[in-house]
């Protein structure tokens, strides 16, 4: 496995790792609302997914510690529109 393979799996992952953390502090903050309550499963299955290739190819995964990294949005419409943002943010990398 090449470091550029390795980079861009950790980056990928540290991704992956920030969008639910976003999200659950949505849903922690303003309750149980859409789409955020279905967009912590499907990256969930991301990061299951990444976490496999880290194991296939015995590079360490880093470390998820994006819930102590990010602060709660001061509404439901900034939390909709930073999650549409980072998901564009996403496709564009």
């Amino acid at each position: 496995m090449t470091k550029t393979i390795s980079k861009v799996l950790i980056e990928a992952t540290n991704d992956e790792y920030k969008a639910p953390a976003s999200y659950r502090l949505v849903i922690d903050t303003f309750g149980k609302i859409r789409p955020f309550t279905r967009i912590v499963k499907a990256e969930g299955r991301h990061i299951d997914a990444l976490l496999t290739l880290f194991e296939k190819y015995g590079i360490p995964a880093p470390e998820d510690d994006w819930n102590s990294r990010i602060e709660a949005p001061s509404s439901i419409l900034e939390a909709r529109r930073l999650g549409v943002q980072a998901e564009v943010e996403n496709t564009s990398t």
